[in-house]
């Protein structure tokens, strides 16, 4: 059976090499009781006060594309280390992440016995919109925003913040709608695969458009570089619903294999067929989501309730979900 464990390191000693530790004892634990190179999955939880993506990042690159990653950057939370006796709290011990790490068992009596696979399905609520931009500039308004100028693609001329803002928020104002703004900045990495070879890659971050004026968009959040290019989203209830559908189509994809694929082997009884359930379920939603998306709260859950009736889940209301689609 997989078997988790938690990973912290220290709050106000953030650094390249404190987020290179971090990744890299979930891959020595990894080793330790496996004999693959990488996790299972991996559930992260963020304190709410740090910018988790690049810890994210770092782990996307690292992190093999098998490697299920799902979690919540803003949170507070709790969590038992190695010494069972001890529960901390997360906002007076200055921690700022913990990650659950589920990885194969090399010591289980007998193949088939309790393996757990990991499935990820992903419903978007936003859209894109308006024009592509690439970041002039970069400034670092504290630990929590930046202040980006920016320019047309394949011109050299900077764009009026402000003005851009007052364009696209007209447009919600003609539609007498509201919505919340983000930037999709897209950025070059590298990921590495089953072999353990780096191959290219991209990764899409978003960041929330907190206003701007002149030169400058002000944005929460950090580690954006010179030279990565963006577009701006909004929260969208039809993308929400029609994601939604194809989360439901996969579920309904995965409840057909199932019935025709190994999940569970229960070898102790020889006469019975092999055997395969749906153990359970962790929804991961948005708490901006609910009844102006959808009409009724909660109902981005349905995918999963309407697939598989009778299998426990649980969840949590997220503000920096996590989530890498299969």
């Amino acid at each position: 059976m997989s078997c988790p464990l938690c990973y912290i390191f220290h709050h106000h000693q953030e650094s390249n090499a404190l987020v290179d530790k971090f990744v890299m004892d979930i891959l020595h634990y990894t080793s330790a009781v496996s004999d693959c190179q990488a996790p299972t999955a991996i559930i992260i939880f963020g304190d709410k006060t740090t910018d988790m993506k690049p810890v994210v990042s770092k782990m996307d690159c690292v992190m093999p594309e098998e490697t299920v990653m799902v979690g919540d950057a803003s949170t507070s939370f709790i969590f038992r280390n190695g010494d069972s006796s001890l529960i901390h709290l997360a906002h007076t011990c200055y921690f700022q992440v913990v990650a659950l790490v589920f990885a194969m068992d090399r010591y289980k009596p007998e193949e088939g016995i309790g393996e757990i696979q990991f499935h990820v399905t992903m419903s978007k609520g936003v859209t894109p919109f308006g024009p592509k931009l690439e970041a002039a500039s970069v400034l670092l308004k504290d630990s929590e925003c930046s202040w980006i100028s920016a320019k047309l693609e394949g011109q050299n001329g900077i764009v009026a913040a402000g003005e851009i803002l007052n364009d696209l928020k007209q447009q919600f104002r003609d539609a007498d709608m509201s919505a919340d703004i983000y930037i999709g900045v897209t950025k070059e990495t590298t990921r590495t695969n089953d072999p353990g070879i780096l191959i290219p890659g991209r990764c899409l971050d978003f960041y929330e458009v907190r206003g701007g004026g002149g030169r400058y968009f002000n944005v929460h959040g950090v580690d954006i570089r010179p030279g990565d290019s963006f577009l701006f989203y909004h929260s969208d209830s039809e993308t929400a619903s029609s994601t939604c559908d194809h989360a439901f189509n996969r579920h309904l994809t995965l409840k057909a294999e199932l019935k025709s694929k190994n999940h569970l082997h229960l070898s102790k009884f020889a006469d019975m067929d092999e055997k395969k359930e749906v153990l359970g379920g962790l929804i991961l939603s948005c708490d901006r989501g609910g009844e102006s998306f959808f009409g009724e709260p909660f109902v981005d859950s349905s995918p999963f309730f309407d697939s598989f009736p009778t299998a426990p889940v649980a969840g949590l209301l997220c503000r920096g979900e996590i989530g890498r689609d299969e």
